[in-house]
């Protein structure tokens, strides 16, 4: 987790890039991609965990019903 955090931390509010953030870790930019992964889903999972709603896309895909 404290990597995870730390790519977090790099990435949104410091605006590196993954190849900046590997570098500076001392990791390949896919592990760069992973945490960030990681840390993205805990965000969100701490964000609905407050009542609040998640901020998904909406899914697409399959048929629409129309009522007749």
């Amino acid at each position: 987790p404290k990597q995870c955090q730390l790519a977090f931390q790099l990435r949104f509010f410091e605006n590196r890039r993954r190849k900046d953030i590997a570098a500076r870790m001392g990791i390949s930019e896919r592990t760069v991609e992973k945490h960030l992964a990681k840390a993205l889903l805990r965000v969100a999972a701490e964000v609905e965990a407050d009542g609040e709603p998640s901020r998904r896309a909406p899914e697409t895909g399959g048929e629409r019903r129309h009522g007749k």
